[in-house]
Order: structure tokens, then sequence, then C-alpha cells
């Protein structure tokens, strides 16, 4: 995703719009390490994986949104 972002970066193409992608984009990663991954307890009874994938279905669409 960060590499993906890369030629938005250059000299040509620099502007606020370059770091608003790349603000955004990072934060999607922050928001993943910090609220979903430490929201799911899977040493819980009856977590199956099914279950568990459905708190990663904002952070993908919003990783395919932006990039």
């Amino acid at each position: 995703m960060i590499i993906g972002i890369a030629p938005y970066f250059s000299v040509d193409n620099l502007s606020v719009a370059s770091f608003l992608i790349f603000i955004i984009v990072t934060n999607l990663f922050m928001v993943y390490i910090i609220e979903i991954d430490h929201m799911m307890d899977v040493s819980q009874n009856r977590v199956i994986g099914n279950g568990a994938s459905y708190y990663f279905q904002f952070t993908f669409l919003s990783w395919y949104i932006t990039v």
C-alpha cells in the first residue's frame, strides 16, 4: 500500500493532496493495529476465525477505496 502511493511523491506531483493521501493510508494501518487487533480476544470461548474476520471488513474496504 505504501509503495503503491509512491508516485504521488514525485517532484512534479508533490502537493498537499499527496501528503493527505499518505496520512490517510498510514492511519488505516494504525486503526487496524490499535483498534481492531486489540479488540479481538481470540482466547475467549466460542470465537472462531469466520466471526473474527468480520472485524477486518471495514479496514479492507477503506484500503480499497483509498488506494
